[in-house]
């Protein structure tokens, strides 16, 4: 999981990001769009996604895993936004931006991988979606979206 990203995502010595530390679960859409996408994954990897996920309802990303990220906790970054002016004082604090991602999950060969990143900006300022990446020659390469947001 934390290859993944690290290889995925986090290949430069200079990106720096900061993320939540409660993975985020990924929308009915989604789980109903995956579990029927018969042209990608076989019945194998159904059975494999489904216990996936069950097990993404507990996961926390980890503190120094991710190279380059500054883990922040759910709480913290609620706390800090519940309160008037909450993105300023997150900014002044973290930076402009956090990062939400799923629990990542593979097929039953490893060479698909599927995750939701969110990117959270300001109130109404964030985008993300669901992806789909695989394995070709050594490299994460994505191949497919299943939904997209925007605000």
């Amino acid at each position: 999981m934390y290859s993944f990203v690290n290889n995925t995502f986090c290949k430069s010595d200079s990106f720096h990001f900061n993320l939540e530390d409660r993975a985020i679960l990924l929308s009915t859409f989604d789980t109903i769009s995956i579990l029927n996408d018969t042209a990608t994954f076989s019945n194998v990897d159904f059975m494999l996604f489904r216990s996936q996920f069950k097990n993404m309802v507990n996961f926390m990303w980890q503190k120094n895993r991710l190279n380059g990220s500054n883990v922040i906790s759910t709480e913290t970054i609620r706390e800090i936004l519940r309160k008037r002016k909450g993105w300023k004082k997150f900014r002044q604090k973290y930076g402009y931006c956090y990062i939400s991602l799923s629990m990542p999950i593979f097929n039953h060969d490893f060479t698909y991988c599927i995750i939701a990143i969110h990117n959270h900006c300001g109130y109404c300022t964030g985008h993300g979606g669901t992806y789909v990446y695989h394995l070709e020659n050594g490299e994460w390469v994505e191949v497919k979206q299943y939904s997209a947001w925007s605000s």
